[in-house]
């Protein structure tokens, strides 16, 4: 006769029951470890609601306070309106890195547009994707239904598979917005086996903008923008553009899109922004997660620590300028942190204005004051081998000038810092 289950030796169903014990524990562990950061309380990255330019949006469309009824291109007009997103910042990616890749070609390349805390992309044909900063979640994405066939109302909702590359393929565990430099093929796909880079302030100007069209730009060294490569892996080539367009109909069909343009300037002003706020995003979450967080690690990204070499060249465009400069602060003496520069570097002050941000304003309290005290230290410090010594002196003074008359957390913060250096 089989001895049943219930018959067996005591310290066999103890081995028995401490292995399902440990595969249960095992199980829980790799479950967790699955689940993104983000996802953990207490962020709670899809489950929490976020207030925003586009929820507020959504309600009115609900409501029928507002409606659009264009189409295509001028479709995107009215949302960028609705959204209060300049159309003066066009930039044009030609690389097939959206959802909606079927679309995009060296042909039909993906358009953005952005203000400080609103992204838009459009492809003609396609639907409009936004990302919105939120304070406490990071960038949270949406789209908008441009198809008038489609049965759903035109709306916008919040589209989670947007997260498969902004919080999971390319940077684990974080919301972040993207931008890559690659090399392309001519149909718009990343050459196999080749190397891309996350674009951030610190990569170099020649391997920047693979895979986007670049105009308003005469300097002399090249970039990867506006070519297309062949091969794969090591034996990959992307010529060197020797072109300096102006506007870019010798390319695609440019009356398909606001602009003709993609210009230099917009760009960088686009990846500094993408790059401080996931560092931002990154930090805040951290802190909330009870995870360790590097005060640097904001503070280098607001001082432009590692930030890239500009050569001589890149084309002020005077209709971006407007907008751009339209809300800068100035101080008494007239300067702010939105001068541009552009020439050996993107600003002429070296303190990023996303320091006035609402998601800066909302980091956890204790990390922000370790960044005020860094940042002034760095402001303040006259030690030529120190982290921050590349500021010139007379640079760090119309910074500190700048945020002690025109951000009064900062100047509360520097002034308790100063104090208490004083003791």
């Amino acid at each position: 006769m089989t001895r049943s289950a219930f018959s067996l030796p005591s310290s066999r169903l103890v081995r028995i029951f401490t292995l399902l014990l440990f595969l249960g524990v095992t199980a829980a562990r790799a479950q967790r470890a699955a689940v993104p950061d983000y996802e953990l309380p207490p962020v709670n990255y899809s489950k929490a609601t976020s207030e925003n330019s586009v929820t507020r949006l959504q309600r009115r469309l609900e409501t029928g306070e507002l409606s659009f009824k264009e189409n295509g291109k001028e479709l995107l007009l009215a949302v960028l309106r609705a959204l209060r997103v300049p159309v003066e910042t066009q930039t044009l990616v030609f690389t097939k890195t959206s959802l909606q890749k079927a679309l995009i070609s060296p042909a039909t390349p993906r358009a953005l547009y952005f203000s400080e805390s609103v992204y838009v992309g459009w492809v003609p044909g396609g639907d409009i994707e936004v990302a919105v900063i939120d304070p406490q979640l990071g960038p949270v994405f949406y789209r908008f239904n441009a198809n008038t066939s489609a049965t759903e109302p035109r709306g916008f909702v919040r589209d989670a598979s947007c997260m498969l590359c902004h919080g999971y393929f390319f940077v684990r565990d974080v919301p972040v917005l993207l931008a890559l430099t690659g090399i392309p093929g001519a149909d718009g796909e990343l050459l196999p086996r080749t190397d891309f880079d996350l674009v951030d302030d610190a990569i170099r100007f020649e391997k920047r903008w693979g895979g986007w069209y670049v105009s308003g730009y005469t300097g002399q060294p090249n970039h990867r923008g506006n070519a297309v490569g062949s091969g794969e892996g090591k034996a990959a080539v992307l010529p060197a553009s020797e072109k300096r367009p102006a506007e870019l109909s010798e390319f695609f069909d440019t009356s398909r899109y606001p602009a003709g343009t993609s210009d230099m300037a917009g760009l960088l002003i686009l990846e500094h922004q993408m790059a401080m706020y996931n560092s931002i995003t990154r930090v805040g979450q951290n802190v909330r997660l009870g995870k360790y967080a590097s005060e640097s690690d904001v503070v280098d990204h607001l001082l432009f620590r590692r930030g890239a070499v500009l050569p001589e060249g890149v084309v002020k465009n005077e209709a971006f300028l407007k907008v751009f400069l339209a809300d800068a602060k100035r101080d008494r003496a007239g300067d702010s942190l939105k001068d541009l520069r552009l020439d050996g570097r993107i600003f002429k002050n070296r303190c990023s204005y996303l320091i006035y941000s609402e998601a800066f304003a909302a980091l956890p309290e204790p990390m922000k004051e370790q960044i005020y005290e860094v940042l002034y230290v760095a402001l303040r410090d006259t030690d030529s081998a120190g982290r921050y010594a590349y500021l010139e002196s007379d640079e760090k003074q119309r910074i500190y000038d700048i945020l002690m008359e025109t951000h009064p957390e900062a100047r509360r913060h520097f002034e308790q810092t100063a104090a208490r250096r004083r003791l």
